[in-house]
């Protein structure tokens, strides 16, 4: 019982991607808002993106010529 528990928040204190999967996986299967969760992730990951993006990349496309 007591390794259990530490194995546990040995894990909850990693940041891989794996274990982020996993959480996110049990989270989709457990609720009934999948589609609530599914859509807040893609924003996360689409802000994550944006910043990590210069202006100069997109500008060119949406710029009046």
């Amino acid at each position: 019982m007591l390794l259990q528990k530490y194995a546990q928040e040995k894990l909850e204190r990693s940041n891989s991607v794996i274990l982020h999967g996993c959480k996110l996986a049990s989270q989709l299967s457990n609720r009934g808002n999948r589609w609530e969760i599914i859509g807040a992730v893609w924003v996360e990951m689409l802000c994550h993106a944006a910043s990590q993006c210069s202006g100069s990349r997109a500008g060119p496309e949406f710029s009046e010529t």
